[in-house]
């Protein structure tokens, strides 16, 4: 349709004797929304419905009348009901011809003001009722190590209230405290994947205080620090990454054959040097 026009159309059926007066802005889209009301049984007009029904929706076809400007619309459209349109009726319109059509509504500044405020008010009801039972749960996860997603997806709360509730509680978690502790663990030997799901904080987390704080592997006091003796080879390698790199294995296995006290590969018995 030209901007600015609309279509006066109406839908009827040879084997019928009424007709469906409507405007519309955009014929294609209207046409099928009349469609699907009809044939799920909902349409606005239970005399269309039930025509409809009576004959199985057979022969029903969209026809335009006019068209005109999108202002006077109206007009017309009360013009072709009243001369056509005895299908234009619906159970809640008490026998009087409807018409009229909306393509939106503009809230001025005040309404916009009062609709956040009835927002405002509805989220503090709400809250004390509903979501701060569940934000609590969520909160316990959280505290444990689990990720605040994850948290409100198994007490069932969409995050976005979950966020509200920790702003205003005022509730944060010290993670330089939880990476510190996990930092510790890293220096007696743990990797670091096993520190930060020890003490509860993503891997990401970790990571990316590990680089702020210009830590690197070279600081570990770990396997990658102590020398490794070979009983086989009669060699002692300056640390548990030389001796993988030598030996052709995974460095994160090196501490695994030590503790369990096996061969790398069926052949070398590795162990620290005290």
């Amino acid at each position: 349709m030209p901007k600015g026009t609309a279509l006066i159309y109406k839908i009827s059926s040879p084997k019928a004797s009424g007709a469906y007066i409507g405007s519309t802005i955009e014929p294609n889209r209207r046409w099928r929304l009349h469609r699907l009301e009809l044939k799920k049984g909902k349409h606005t007009s239970f005399v269309l419905q039930r025509a409809w029904d009576k004959h199985e929706g057979s022969n029903f076809t969209f026809e335009p009348l006019l068209v005109c400007s999108v202002k006077d619309r109206d007009l017309y459209e009360y013009k072709a009901i009243e001369i056509l349109g005895s299908y234009n009726l619906r159970k809640e319109a008490s026998g009087q011809i409807p018409g009229g059509w909306s393509t939106g509504y503009t809230h001025t500044d005040e309404g916009r003001a009062n609709l956040k405020a009835g927002a405002h008010r509805r989220w503090a009801r709400e809250s004390e009722e509903i979501f701060t039972p569940l934000c609590e749960k969520a909160w316990v996860l959280h505290k444990t190590g689990m990720t605040k997603s994850k948290a409100c997806k198994i007490v069932g709360i969409s995050p976005d209230p979950f966020w509200r509730w920790l702003e205003a509680e005022g509730k944060k978690i010290d993670y330089t405290a939880l990476c510190e502790k996990a930092w510790g663990l890293v220096k007696s030997g743990m990797n670091r994947t096993a520190a930060h799901k020890t003490v509860g904080i993503s891997r990401d987390t970790f990571w990316n205080w590990i680089q702020v704080n210009g830590l690197k592997k070279d600081n570990f006091i770990g396997l990658n620090r102590e020398p490794i003796f070979c009983a086989e080879l009669q060699t002692t390698f300056l640390s548990g990454k030389d001796a993988a790199k030598y030996l052709g294995v995974c460095p994160a296995t090196i501490s695994k054959y030590i503790k369990s006290k096996g061969k790398v590969g069926g052949l070398y018995t590795l162990e620290k040097v005290a």
